[in-house]
């Protein structure tokens, strides 16, 4: 559990910092990140982090494309983690 936790704040506070690298990237016309890497931290339980980098660098805001794939995951983890909480409710 602890681990679990601890796991959560570092990969959301990496995140957040990579969000900051790639706006430092594109407004000095340096090499991007990958959209994927972006994406896959969010995967890996950084949703948070990717989304207080979006709203503190103003960064990916109107990419319709990368909005969409940001909500698919935070909705798919929200499932998962009600579906968790669901199953610790009933004992299983």
């Amino acid at each position: 559990m602890i681990l679990g936790a601890l796991w959560l704040i570092l990969i959301n506070i990496w995140t957040f910092l990579c969000f900051g690298t790639d706006k430092r990237r594109a407004i000095y016309k340096r090499p991007r990140l990958m959209e994927l890497d972006l994406l896959g931290l969010a995967i890996i339980g950084g949703t948070l982090g990717a989304y207080a980098g979006r709203r503190w660098y103003n960064h990916k805001l109107r990419k319709a494309s990368f909005n969409a794939q940001i909500r698919m995951i935070a909705v798919a983890q929200l499932g998962v983690l009600a579906g968790f909480m669901l199953l610790n409710m009933h004992g299983a």
